[in-house]
């Protein structure tokens, strides 16, 4: 959501292509989210995401493996501030750091717990976001519960509050 964000702000504005780490497992999955975040109009950076939605191979890129580095430099980076030993920060991290291109965001606990309590009341203030609705979906569809599902049915909410 921040790439596509920081596409719109970007002069000029443009469009942000993502590829991600080839997971039989997960790319469906993926690729369903994201074809939900382009269609969903009244997201404002969802003309920001660029159409296609790419897979690859560690091997095979370099920015799969950049993000490798980059999400493990990221941890250890949090680790070093919220562990019991405290280290500077490290080269590689660093590098990354100077480009400007990388930024890195940290929740804590309360700022979790605070998401997680605002996204419950929002999803039960919209028709169909209760669980129970959600469950009797599933029944009516004779689906079982999975992250596909859960994904269809986003689109299911959006269909109910359209009016």
């Amino acid at each position: 959501m921040m790439a596509a964000k920081y596409a719109y702000i970007s002069v000029p504005p443009g469009q942000v292509e993502f590829i991600f780490d080839q997971n039989p497992g997960r790319e469906y999955n993926a690729s369903m989210m994201y074809d939900y975040m382009r269609k969903l109009k009244e997201w404002q950076f969802c003309e920001n995401l660029d159409p296609k939605l790419g897979f690859s191979s560690q091997k095979g890129s370099v920015g799969i493996q950049t993000s490798d580095l980059f999400a493990r430099e990221s941890m250890k980076y949090v680790d070093s501030q919220i562990g019991p030993i405290r280290r500077r920060m490290r080269g590689s991290l660093n590098a990354l750091r100077e480009t400007k291109r990388f930024r890195i965001g940290v929740m804590d606990r309360q700022q979790i717990m605070l998401l997680e309590t605002r996204c419950k009341q929002l999803g039960e203030s919209l028709k169909g976001g209760k669980m129970s609705d959600y469950y009797r979906w599933l029944e009516h569809i004779g689906c079982t519960d999975s992250t596909s599902a859960r994904i269809r049915y986003f689109s299911e909410i959006d269909r109910l509050n359209q009016s």
